[in-house]
């Protein structure tokens, strides 16, 4: 009798250890000594473990799930009006081209992509979960993966409000300056949102239309994914290996996972929706930062600067909580599951796993498009800001900072009134 299954897997023991502890201990007195043997003759009156099924759970979807959305959040962080070029490439790589504004581009290539791994396994249930290695926790399994886009999801929620109207830091800085005569170290908080708001009011009709677009496609994709989600735990389906479901144990479950990574997505659709209600319409850091701190410490208004650098830094802390909450129970679900029952048969690297691994060029080029254009526009921002500082050393024709900002309030007195308070 052998010792350990799936000779074969020796060079890769290090990822399968359930093939040397959980099914030696139960198959081998069954006479079985290969998971790939046991797989296509003895799951019916036996629980091993639960059969490869390395398109759900394989490595190489393990790898390209953490890599793939951690490049997108990433980008989308660092610059939200600057991802375009990730935004097409991960479209034209599943198959889907849109053109929408910059922050629909970015997320509806990865929305597609989750949609489309939940979507095709529950057709594989559908179809014949016996013949397509369909277990309950492999379906169950789905929904933990998919629901990494809340990583792309919070820094789209939280990007500043000039992101969603089409324009860059350094167009919006253009535009202040243009009105104010200020620098962004120098206009005032209530000064900027004033362009902001006149930068809305030209582009309302379109930003509004998107805005309730993007809100109930997401209300409603939430809506399926809970409700879907509900059918593969309590539904009438049939699944492969229904006799490894009170075998098989474990301490997080994907249903666990997937009510903590589900709230905290629910939490983010109803946060969008909530902005998109609000008359005064903002960025989720924007509405933070006015509502809870509008002035610094010495009750001082924040200027322009200060007030990018307080959004960045929460937009960043929000990104980089939720992507590690599903990273680190992704990892888990992955790790105990590998650890005790998930088998590896002999194409524990089969070329799908590779294509995987070598899709990530996609997304790694994407990252290097959003990180090298962040750095130009940040070296063009600065000499325009040296540019702005010569021109407001001297008279203009729209005259002092001082002047300006009589001239912004008496267009805006009531915002103005507001400010002063």
């Amino acid at each position: 009798m052998e010792k350990y299954a799936s000779l074969s897997l020796n060079s890769v023991s290090y990822f399968t250890p359930a093939n040397k502890g959980f099914f030696v201990e139960t198959c081998n007195p069954a006479g079985f000594t290969d998971v790939d043997q046991y797989c296509a003759a003895g799951t019916a009156e036996l629980c091993c473990g639960l059969c490869p099924n390395t398109s759900v759970n394989g490595p190489g979807q393990f790898v390209w799930a953490v890599i793939s959305y951690g490049c997108t959040a990433f980008s989308y962080t660092l610059a939200p009006d600057d991802v375009w070029g990730l935004a097409v490439m991960q479209a034209c790589h599943s198959a889907f081209f849109v053109l929408f504004p910059p922050s629909l581009t970015t997320m509806v290539p990865q929305a597609f992509l989750a949609n489309a791994f939940i979507t095709v396994g529950l057709i594989c249930v559908g179809l014949d979960a016996a013949k397509t290695g369909m277990t309950r926790y492999h379906t169950q399994f789905l929904w933990p993966q998919a629901l990494a886009f809340i990583a792309i999801l919070a820094p789209a929620i939280f990007a500043p409000q000039w992101s969603r109207l089409n324009e860059n830091q350094k167009g919006m800085e253009a535009l202040v300056f243009q009105h104010t005569q200020a620098l962004p170290t120098e206009a005032l908080r209530h000064e900027v949102k004033a362009v902001e708001a006149a930068l809305y009011n030209k582009n309302k009709r379109k930003h509004d239309g998107w805005g309730v677009v993007t809100g109930a496609v997401w209300v409603l994709n939430m809506a399926y994914w809970t409700g879907a989600y509900a059918w593969v735990c309590f539904g009438s389906a049939v699944y492969s290996q229904p006799n490894c479901e009170d075998v098989i144990t474990y301490v997080l479950s994907p249903t666990i996972v997937t009510i903590i990574l589900g709230a905290l997505a629910w939490l983010l659709v109803v946060l969008k929706v909530f902005l998109l209600a609000r008359k005064e319409k903002q960025g989720a850091s924007d509405y933070i930062i006015d509502r809870f701190f509008p002035r610094k410490k010495d009750g001082k208004e924040r200027n322009m600067k200060e007030h990018r650098r307080l959004e960045r830094k929460i937009t960043i802390s929000v990104t980089v909580f939720m992507y590690l909450v599903w990273f680190a129970l992704n990892t888990w679900l992955y790790v105990e599951g590998v650890n005790n029952f998930l088998l590896s048969g002999a194409d524990f690297f089969t070329y799908g796993q590779l294509d995987q691994i070598t899709a990530l060029f996609v997304d790694l080029l994407g990252l290097w498009v959003a990180v090298s254009s962040y750095f130009r526009s940040r070296d063009e921002l600065r000499r325009e800001r040296e540019d702005w500082q010569k021109r407001s050393r001297g008279p203009t024709a729209a005259g002092t900072p001082a002047d300006a900002r009589q001239r912004t309030a008496a267009k805006c007195p009531q915002r103005s009134r507001t400010a002063a308070a």
